[in-house]
């Protein structure tokens, strides 16, 4: 018989250290203010499936401590930094504009960590919230605000705004709000960024995500199965989803917006719909304002916008340095307006992606 699904409630705001599940600010009963977030969370890795329904506040994490999964694979039990979620989970706000869990511990730390130990098979579902403050500094995987993939994983953003969060450093995947390698992920009605560029105040939720020194400011997908195994395959779904003032400086590659690519021989698809890309930036040699497709097998753009976006070097809109994209205009259109990039402008065309159009 499969266990019951557990449904808890956070009811506390602050971030105290817990170390075991079911006791102190971990005990998320039915009692009054016994379950923090982190707390929730260890409750959660504790038994699968559970539910964690969180309020109309700001959750601030402050259990202090660096890189607290270093790079994805080294877990802390959840005692420091940032919170690892490692079994199929559901988080439930109130909105994005009314539950926001931020990161301010004095050390630089992401938000979230998904799936330490890399274990192939999870769900993992956040609706109705902001992820805000991460900071990504040398980890070599990536991810400002929220990192996490794993083979036949399957990742669920439904309303989900990820605002002024940061990487820096060599890493392999970059991904200033969020770095995904490895299964399917869906992107439904989020944001990722704000109504400013990348700025230096963690506070400040008007801030849109970077990736300094590498690629993907915003959103950072590949299927490949970061545990090594070859021949991987996902899908990255984008419907109804806005990416703006979002920057990404790498030397080589870019995607202000978003970058896709494969990884450890894998294959993949994108599909992007109904969602617009404004105002992002792929600065000094990067390329792809809006969009870089490194590698990426098929990419299907249909019904999507691309203004103001701007690359230091080709493709101010979407630049496609490998694989293959498809931009569907057939109903009702997507538009390129105002894009800029030294080289090239709005669109950078291959032969090959002449071809596929």
């Amino acid at each position: 018989p499969l266990a019951p699904t557990a449904t808890i409630v956070v009811d506390r705001t602050d971030d105290p250290a817990v170390t075991t599940s079911g006791v102190g600010a971990a005990a998320c009963t039915a009692g009054a203010n016994d379950c923090s977030l982190r707390g929730a969370v260890l409750f959660a890795n504790a038994n699968p499936g559970t539910v964690v329904t969180l309020a109309t506040t700001t959750y601030v994490l402050t259990t202090n401590g660096a890189n607290g999964c270093v790079n994805e694979s080294l877990a802390t039990g959840n005692t420091i930094g940032d919170l690892e979620v490692n079994a199929t989970t559901t988080f439930n706000g109130n909105g994005a504009a009314n539950t926001i869990i931020r990161q301010a511990a004095a050390t630089n730390d992401r938000v979230l960590c998904m799936d330490v130990n890399l274990t192939p098979g999870f769900t993992f579902s956040f609706s109705g919230l902001t992820i805000t403050g991460g900071r990504d500094v040398n980890s070599n995987v990536g991810g400002g605000g929220f990192i996490g993939g794993a083979r036949t994983t399957t990742l669920n953003l439904t309303n989900v705004t990820f605002a002024n969060n940061q990487t820096t450093g060599p890493n392999i995947s970059g991904g200033g709000g969020v770095a995904v390698t490895g299964g399917d992920m869906n992107v439904t009605s989020c944001t990722f960024g704000a109504a400013n560029l990348p700025g230096a105040n963690r506070n400040d939720l008007t801030l849109g995500n970077a990736s300094n020194s590498n690629s993907a400011g915003g959103l950072s997908y590949s299927p490949g199965d970061p545990a090594g195994v070859g021949g991987a395959t996902g899908t990255l779904t984008v419907t109804g989803s806005t990416f703006t003032h979002n920057t990404s400086s790498s030397g080589s590659a870019g995607g202000g917006g978003m970058d896709v690519f494969n990884f450890n021989t894998s294959t993949g698809t994108a599909n992007i719909s109904t969602s617009s890309f404004t105002s992002n930036q792929a600065t000094g040699t990067a390329s792809g304002g809006g969009i870089n497709n490194e590698s990426l097998t098929n990419v299907n753009i249909s019904t999507t916008s691309f203004t103001s976006n701007s690359a230091g070097n080709r493709g101010g809109g979407v630049y496609v340095g490998g694989g293959a994209v498809l931009l569907d205009g057939t109903s009702p259109s997507i538009t390129f307006t105002g894009n800029t990039a030294i080289k090239e402008g709005k669109l950078r065309i291959t032969k090959e992606l002449r071809e596929t159009v």
